[in-house]
């Protein structure tokens, strides 16, 4: 395979892409893996997976109140994943949570499933079948220097199913494997028996992240660029969730942004995913933000913090027509 120079920026939006499809994977297999046991056990597990939790520590996420004239909602930035730390919210993130009548998400996916084995192994789209004799070569290497990536066992997935894989395991070596924020309020609004509203379903979900009709060529540099950068997404990742917990919006508005570099010869179709991926819906989230104030609902709305920061986000789409304050 030809070698590319990669643009700094868009090699970082492909790795938080692939962290997002991992995160997914990662809270999914948490939540149906642990559906019998019960809310004493989970908690044990939890805190033996995480040494360093702070007992004082709380911290208020991306949080927002938006009026209109007569009827406020409040718009909140979640994270899937997280350590131990990440379901210590603060008392004014729980009160806007106990005092809405309802809680909206993008998917209630303590309740839907998303089947991801269909994407692990499909024939004529292996790495085995249409990988470069160059990019094998480095795909045996790093399996040698990582021996749960070994060639043999990867070999005979799709290229974007072992790029979440690999992430995945990123995922675990980096202590980030308890479920994020959208998982606690959904579980503590089953619990509470407060109504839940999907903004999406699971099949929309499911295209977006794992069935994507991507070139081949791209799914390949994808791979290319996990295994070249492994190091790199995990500065990426702790970055991430430092600046979440730390409720450093600034940071985390300037890792959603997209310099995507017009010299790549993917980049009309990484736009393209881009658009679909965040633009597409941010529009359509900020559309039911508008109705739920139009209809004076008091509801939370709690959804990936990309979609409530970054430019053209929900928050910033509703700026100019609504009074907006951050609630710290």
């Amino acid at each position: 395979m030809e070698n590319k120079k990669i643009n700094q920026r868009t090699l970082i939006s492909i790795i938080l892409i692939i962290i997002i499809v991992a995160s997914v994977e990662i809270a999914l297999f948490f939540i149906f893996n642990n559906k019998d046991k019960n809310e004493k056990e989970i908690k044990e597990e939890n805190n033996n997976t995480n040494t360093n939790v702070k007992e004082d520590f709380s911290y208020t996420p991306p949080l927002y109140k938006v009026c209109d004239s007569d009827s406020c909602v409040h718009v909140m930035g979640t994270i899937h994943l997280g350590d131990s730390n990440i379901s210590k919210l603060s008392k004014k993130a729980l009160d806007v949570y106990d005092n809405s009548d309802k809680l909206v998400v993008e998917l209630d996916i303590t309740e839907e499933t998303i089947d991801t084995s269909k994407y692990e192994n499909q024939e004529g789209n292996t790495i085995d079948e249409i990988a470069s004799d160059e990019l094998k070569e480095k795909l045996i290497a790093f399996g040698e220097k990582n021996p749960l990536f070994a060639y043999e066992s990867i070999k005979d997935y799709t290229p974007s199913f072992a790029s979440s894989y690999i992430t995945t395991v990123l995922y675990m070596q980096s202590g980030y494997m308890q479920p994020g924020v959208d998982v606690f309020l959904l579980n503590r609004a089953h619990k509470d028996n407060k109504p839940i509203i999907s903004l999406e379903t699971s099949e929309e979900q499911e295209k977006l992240l794992y069935g994507w009709d991507f070139s081949e060529s791209y799914l390949l540099k994808q791979l290319e660029t996990t295994i070249d950068n492994y190091e790199l997404e995990k500065n990426v990742l702790k970055e991430l969730f430092n600046s979440y917990l730390k409720e450093d919006i600034e940071t985390l508005k300037e890792a959603f942004k997209e310099d995507i570099d017009a010299n790549d010869t993917n980049a009309i179709e990484y736009t393209n995913y881009i658009n679909a991926l965040y633009t597409e819906r941010n529009n359509k989230m900020t559309n039911r933000v508008k109705d739920f104030l139009r209809d004076n609902e008091n509801v939370l709305i709690a959804v990936g913090s990309a979609h409530v920061v970054m430019e053209d986000g929900i928050i910033d789409q509703l700026s100019n027509d609504y009074k907006i304050e951050r609630i710290k």
